[in-house]
């Protein structure tokens, strides 16, 4: 990667830039990229999972969900845990690898050829075409040797799991049971009782004052950040340089005095305002007052934060006292030498400042230093003309426009402090340096800010009480008795009578209810009723028993070789999984940090 750097670049500003990201390879953390791809990932019962082969699992599962919901996986990446998924899968099959070799099982040469050869993706014209099979590995980012090895796994995978399955057995009436319940339907007749009919309620405003003050967490903006980053893309400089490591060397030691790092803090305080013309007496009594707080505090061991939104009279009481990082000239003098005197996690006795007395909680020093190479990668880009790129505020879940896989960014984003600039991060290709701007911590509004949204919470809530409530009502007059129709006389509820429907799928003339649905099946000409009403999407449901009808036999005789088949590779693929479970609580696994 480095060599193919440098025969792509093509001017002094390149140069510089490159001289950055290399130095940043080798002086930093980082280590070479050769020996990063290397590194250990994890270890399974003494065999090594590699980084690359980690990277390659990620890359094939991501490509996998990309083809699957295109842009759309960048919003719900985080939810996929591609991560755990990538190294569970290492995992699997290192301890198939394992059981393989301890059982003697291989895949030969002929059997790999042949079974590649076989795949309709790599036929032309009903025969085996290379170039074509080149050429569908390199669109998916894949060579053939790592496609044949993790094919090579696959196989031996199979022949494993037909050992290990090869005693698995569904019979007749096992099919017959799944197919009766897959395919049995119920009709019912239900009462609906739908939120949004009650249309009278009409809370008061301190009605929503008080509902804002009990769900305020609700309404709590999420951690936001702004960043600024520098994009370097090698493929634009197409012109051969030399760089030699002199000039690398250079570059870096002419210009390291230009950036050093002063010592910040990361602090919360409680402030107990005092006007700075008070008498004594006040002040004393404001004194005693801290001395109070920062006793609870110390030996009560009460939560600082928790005790800044409760006693500081300050702007942060709301974020927990929380002042963020701060260098030593950026606070009064009085306050800034006991915060920089004192050590992480330590509370200070009260202080007293120009704006009254202040108990303050170191929470992180950052020691002076000077800045890593890769560190003023934002500062060298604006010297040699690169664009800095700022982005609007983000949240943890927020894509950044045109960056590919640019929730890794997001990620590490979130993982510094506010200042703190990362360290060169490879993205398909390219290069970025990034630096937070700006932190916005969680914090609630004013009620005034988000009044509609409260409001129309608090209604709809209302209005599903007033719907359950409705809903109970109506079912206690038909266990005491009452017919449906009867029981909804004055209500707002309607009254429908279904179709007949199956466990999985749409209610006629209702839809897609699964709760309803779950309930309808545990009624009977016995309990035609169920114990409790039913919640739905929408408002609450009152269902009552009609009809039950089984499958045909016809159809069962029909469709059973065909289910018994399918069973039985869903019964085989669960004993195999279950063996993989197995394997693995017995195994000796290490995986390192930051994998999952």
């Amino acid at each position: 990667m480095l060599q193919y750097m440098r025969e792509r670049a093509s001017s002094i500003m390149i140069k510089g830039i490159l001289a950055l990201i290399i130095l940043a390879f080798i002086f930093l953390g980082i280590g070479n990229f050769r020996n990063r791809q290397n590194a250990t990932a994890a270890i399974v019962n003494g065999e090594r999972i590699t980084a690359r082969e980690y990277q390659d699992s990620y890359q094939r599962l991501l490509n996998i969900y990309r083809r699957q919901f295109g842009d759309a996986v960048d919003r719900i990446i985080d939810k996929l845990n591609l991560k755990q998924q990538a190294m569970d899968r290492l995992i699997a099959n290192r301890l198939i690898l394992q059981k393989a070799r301890q059982l003697g099982i291989v895949v030969s040469e002929e059997e790999l050829a042949r079974s590649i050869s076989s795949m309709p993706v790599f036929q032309n014209n009903g025969r085996f075409d290379k170039s074509l099979y080149t050429r569908i590995l390199q669109s998916n980012r894949m060579t053939p040797a790592s496609f044949e090895y993790q094919h090579k796994l696959d196989l031996l995978a199979e022949k494993l799991r037909r050992l290990i399955t090869d005693n698995v057995m569904v019979s007749e009436e096992e099919a017959r049971q799944w197919y009766d319940w897959q395919n049995t339907e119920v009709k019912i007749k239900t009462a609906i009782f739908k939120s949004d009919v009650y249309t009278d309620v009409n809370p008061s405003d301190s009605d929503i004052a008080e509902y804002f003050e009990q769900h305020k967490e609700r309404y709590k903006t999420p951690e936001k950040r702004k960043m600024e980053y520098v994009r370097v893309a090698p493929d634009k400089y197409i012109d051969k340089v030399d760089v030699t490591d002199d000039e690398i060397k250079d570059f870096y030691y002419d210009h390291n005095d230009r950036y050093t790092k002063e010592k910040t803090v990361r602090a919360r305080h409680i402030l107990i305002k005092v006007d700075k013309d008070a008498d004594e007496k006040t002040v004393e009594e404001k004194h005693k007052q801290a001395l109070k707080i920062y006793d609870m505090i110390v030996n009560g061991q009460k939560d600082f934060a928790k005790m800044a939104e409760k006693y500081s009279e300050g702007p942060s009481a709301k974020d927990g006292g929380l002042l963020g990082t701060f260098k030593k000239d950026d606070m009064v003098a009085q306050f800034s030498e006991k915060a920089f005197s004192m050590k992480e996690g330590d509370v200070s006795k009260p202080v007293r400042t120009q704006f009254g007395w202040h108990i303050i909680k170191v929470e992180k020093i950052n020691e002076a230093s000077v800045i890593p190479l890769s560190r003023v990668m934002e500062t060298v880009a604006k010297s040699r003309n690169l664009a800095v790129v700022s982005t609007d505020f983000f949240t943890r879940t927020d894509t950044l426009k045109g960056i590919e896989n640019g929730d890794e960014l997001v990620k590490k984003a979130f993982e510094l402090e506010e200042g703190d600039i990362s360290d060169v991060i490879e993205l398909a290709g390219e290069y970025y340096v990034f630096q937070v701007v700006k932190v916005l911590p969680p914090s609630v509004p004013e009620l005034a800010a988000v009044k509609e949204r409260v409001l129309a919470d608090l209604k709809k809530e209302l209005q599903t009480k007033r719907a359950e409530a409705e809903a109970v009502v109506t079912l206690d007059k038909i266990k005491s008795g009452a017919t449906l129709e009867d029981a909804c006389k004055g209500t707002k509820a309607t009254v429908v009578t279904t179709g007949f429907f199956k466990r999985f799928g749409a209610i006629p003339g209702i839809g897609m209810e699964p709760e309803l649905v779950k309930a309808a099946f545990t009624l009977s000409k016995n309990k035609a009723v169920p114990d409790d009403v039913v919640k739905g999407k929408s408002g609450y449901y009152l269902p009552v028993f009609q009809e039950r009808r089984l499958p045909p036999d016809e159809d069962f005789k029909e469709k059973k070789d065909m289910i018994i088949k399918n069973l039985l590779m869903r019964k085989k693929n669960e004993v195999f999984m279950a063996w993989i479970a197995d394997a693995r609580a017995k195994s000796e696994i290490k995986i390192e940090d930051g994998y999952i």
